[in-house]
């Protein structure tokens, strides 16, 4: 439907800022409805006025519900800041900003020249006068004035002398990033969700640039922000003609290009930072192509995760990078950090763990893995603010001969042979398992097995939209019944019910075919760091915290799968391999499953049954005896039991 009074469902998602799944449960909490002859589509009119309830606070669920790319939140990174004192003066600045709406740019050139005047650059009593003449003229500083009239010229909207006045008298803290950092401050949480930008920590540069950067070096960092790696390895290199930076966000750029000249104050130069897009710059799209620039001794950045491409763009990408199917923006920065490299350059990255174990993510895996020797990959856990998602440094050489990688790891530090990647299915980087631990893997799929995938049925647990709506803490009449939560469930059984749930699957947000509820089915933990799982046949059903499993291999009884997946063999299976805190299905079918033979079957479900009518002692008989069934000597038995979560 192209008419241009109909949003498709896509295009309602991204300008209410939600994804499609809400738009169905919008749909079906009667919030939006879809045109008569489309569920796809939805009239323009009435997005437009959803969104303005939303906005203005008529709908307050749904403002509460909107996710982070639709947030107006700013956060200041004040682990950035020196102290308090500085912390309190950029607040001052960002809530004038904000108070008097002054466009950020020129917000951004004012505080430059209000440094210029602190540095005894410019003169401060003229700056007023310089900027209603429209042209600035410093001298012998070329390269200042230039960037100043040609800042100056792109700004497009006007300010008050009183508030120019102001901005080019605030005290600025003098700390060498205060100029990003005050940028980022002014920047609203959605949008950097939207464009993945968050503010690295100094620390972590500052430890790549300590590691790798030399006078001799050039450096390119192909999305520099405001130029935090580019002001870091600045401290190293004495010539800043090495030093190259390309970003999409013109603001961003001139800061950049500001800071560099002002790190290299006895430079006259002009600074090699350039307003553009590298993921598209053998496309003709920008004012330069590849061959302009030199080959690089060290590419390295903090790339934007998950950034949201325009449809225009998504095509020209398929064309450059027809073998990244994700279309995950860290996987393009990777590709093209690689095409700058000089042969026995270095790439440096700090990516999401994500790219170490996803599935959707093995197309860069099997890049690193075919173009790169791989040096070093460091896990740091959480390290930026407002992002939960764990983080890693990754290092690799532009070099077809392979090494060892170094592995710093959570708990550990070790090498291995990144050869050992190639045969992990989607060619996972298991950093988590060291070769002692491999080799103990390498046993338990070296016995005959079967696996999951395409044996058994899944579902997940119920997402009601509104649990405080539909949960009740005791049953109100015989409509409702227990209903399971992650925390209820331990291994081999389920606890007593606290939560109840009168079954109305049409008023949830998601639900299962409730045969799958029904069903005699394994339940287990899905937010966890370890294997938990439990027994149903009462047909219960589960909340979203709780998942099931339905074993659909021939001659394979459920309660053998029981007994594997709680044992302790196996929780050093999934600690190892994919060092999770969620169980996802994906790693529930690379389990294998033995063949076994009647007697083996036969003792495993007798003491399974044994644990489930109340004796403990059957959990460690039967941890023995899985040990057995693969070969497990005393010393690999030890060696598992004293390194697993228990």
């Amino acid at each position: 439907m192209k008419s241009k009074g109909f949003f498709t469902q896509k295009e309602t998602a991204g300008y209410l800022g939600i994804s499609e799944a809400s738009i169905r449960n919008w749909v079906k909490h009667g919030y939006l409805k879809p045109t008569a002859d489309s569920t796809n589509c939805y009239f323009k009119n009435d997005v437009f006025t959803l969104k303005g309830e939303i906005e203005s606070g008529k709908i307050k669920k749904l403002n509460q519900r909107a996710n982070k790319s639709s947030s107006t939140k700013r956060f200041i990174p004040d682990e950035l800041i020196g102290n308090e004192k500085d912390k309190l003066q950029i607040e001052e600045i960002i809530e004038f900003t904000i108070n008097n709406k002054i466009d950020p740019n020129f917000v951004m050139f004012l505080l430059c020249l209000n440094i210029l005047y602190h540095e005894g650059i410019i003169d401060k009593k003229n700056s007023y006068d310089r900027l209603k003449d429209s042209k600035f003229q410093i001298p012998n500083k070329p390269n200042i004035s230039d960037l100043l009239n040609d800042w100056y010229g792109s700004l497009n909207s006007k300010l008050s002398e009183k508030n120019i006045l102001k901005l080019l008298n605030f005290l600025i803290p003098k700390t060498e990033s205060v100029l990003g950092v005050i940028y980022q401050s002014l920047l609203i949480e959605g949008n950097k969700s939207k464009t993945g930008s968050y503010y690295t920590p100094k620390i972590l540069i500052d430890s790549i640039t300590d590691e790798y950067a030399k006078k001799i070096s050039n450096f390119l960092d192909p999305c520099c922000g405001t130029g935090q790696f580019l002001l870091s390895f600045a401290n190293h290199i004495p010539d800043p003609n090495n030093l190259y930076g390309f970003d999409i966000d013109p603001v961003a750029v001139n800061v950049t290009k500001f800071n560099i000249i002002l790190k290299y104050k006895k430079f006259n130069f002009s600074p090699n930072i350039f307003c553009m897009n590298s993921l598209l710059i053998s496309t003709g799209d920008n004012l330069f192509n590849q061959t302009q620039f030199p080959k690089f001794d060290i590419v390295a950045t903090n790339p934007p995760w998950g950034l949201h491409f325009e449809n225009n763009e998504i095509g020209k990408l398929n064309q450059i990078y027809p073998d990244i199917n994700s279309k995950e923006s860290f996987s393009y920065f990777i590709k093209t950090g690689f095409s700058f490299l000089r042969k026995g350059g270095v790439l440096v990255y700090i990516l999401p763990e994500s790219i170490l174990n996803v599935q959707q993510h093995q197309d860069i895996r099997q890049f690193l893995l075919k173009y790169s020797n791989l040096m070093r990959i460091q896990y740091l856990n959480r390290v930026f603010k407002n992002v939960f998602s764990p983080v890693i440094i990754l290092e690799a050489k532009n070099s077809e001969t392979r090494k060892e990688t170094t592995i710093i790891g959570k708990d550990q530090s070790f090498t291995l042979n990144q050869e050992r990647f190639r045969t992990n299915p989607y060619f996972v980087f298991d950093i988590t398992a060291n070769d002692d631990d491999a080799k103990i893997i390498q046993k338990m799929y070296a016995r005959k097995f079967e696996t999951l995938k395409n044996n058994a049925d899944w579902a997940l647990g119920i997402v009601t939209g509104n649990n405080s709506r539909f949960l009740m803490n005791e049953k109100l009449n015989e409509s409702y019944e227990g209903i399971i939560r992650g925390r209820d469930i331990d291994k081999y059984r389920i606890g007593n019910f606290n939560q109840y749930i009168n079954f109305q699957p049409d008023l949830f947000q998601q639900v299962a075919p409730e045969k799958k509820y029904r069903s005699e089915k394994l339940v287990y933990r899905f937010i966890s760091n370890k294997l938990i799982f439990a027994y149903d046949k009462e047909g219960l059903l589960t909340l979203n915290s709780a998942n099931i499993l339905i074993p659909k291999l021939k001659n394979y009884d459920i309660k053998i799968i029981l007994a594997l997946f709680n044992s302790s063999l196996y929780q050093f299976l999934f600690q190892k391999k994919f060092s999770s805190i969620k169980v996802l299905r994906n790693h529930l079918e690379e389990m294998p499953l033995p063949t076994l033979v009647a007697k083996e079957i036969n003792k495993i479900i007798n003491l399974v049954e044994s644990t489930m009518e109340g004796n403990m002692e059957s959990i460690a008989k039967l941890d023995l005896l899985i040990f057995e069934l693969f070969g497990i000597s005393e010393k690999e038995k030890d060696y598992i039991l004293n390194n697993i979560t228990k």
